[in-house]
């Protein structure tokens, strides 16, 4: 059972309790066939974790474990700019959410121009002048445009985002761990008016997990 809010004035029906695979799941899911639909499934699932992960473990392989990369990224981070890895990543990525909020809050006309010009003005830049590496550029770029897959996702993915850098940052693999199992911790603790956030995933419930891991097929 589910309650929906009615606000007037507000072109939006609330719907409550909002779990967390929700997030994952559209109407289209239902439209598709099931093996479609547990691809883009998938797809949202493997797009989250590269959105929120792929700048943290970038930084976290540099700083602490470069015997993970190959000789080409090697020599490329041996010619970057005077600022650190971890520096590099957190300013992009605040860089893009000015970028971001100010295109949301100029009229529709403009928002758009300005969010692209800006993005192209400011990336072409950092990168001719020396200030960033262009690796960094195209790993941030790529966790912001996966984060666009799930926008119901995007306030807490913007804030872990930082939290998950500064720790790989500061421990490596081994801090982004430890903010990884916190976080999911936090998670699976969390209700939403009185429901687990994670059901059925946790509490575990065999039938539920129908469409979750798998859309499965109407009977």
């Amino acid at each position: 059972g589910r309650v929906g809010i009615l606000i007037d004035g507000t072109p939006f029906a609330l719907m409550i309790p909002k779990l967390f695979n929700e997030s994952f799941q559209s109407m289209d899911d239902y439209c598709y066939k099931p093996y479609y639909a547990t691809f883009l499934r998938w797809l949202k699932y493997a797009a989250f974790l590269v959105a929120l992960l792929l700048p943290a473990l970038y930084v976290a392989i540099a700083l602490h474990h470069p015997e993970l990369l190959n000789r080409t990224l090697l020599l490329i981070l041996a010619e970057t700019a005077p600022l650190s890895l971890t520096t590099e990543a957190i300013g992009i990525l605040l860089v893009y959410e000015i970028i971001r909020e100010a295109g949301l809050r100029l009229p529709q006309a403009v928002g758009g121009a300005v969010s692209i010009v800006a993005g192209l003005i400011v990336g072409d830049a950092a990168v001719s002048s020396g200030l960033i590496s262009t690796p960094m550029l195209t790993v941030t770029a790529i966790s912001v445009i996966a984060g666009f897959v799930i926008p119901d996702l995007n306030p807490p993915i913007s804030i872990l985002r930082l939290a998950f850098v500064l720790a790989g940052g500061m421990g490596g693999l081994f801090g982004i761990s430890l903010l990884g199992a916190a976080v999911l911790f936090h998670i699976c603790a969390a209700q939403n008016h009185g429901f687990p956030l994670t059901a059925p995933v946790a509490p575990f419930r065999k039938r539920g997990m129908r469409d979750i891991l798998y859309r499965a097929d109407f009977p």
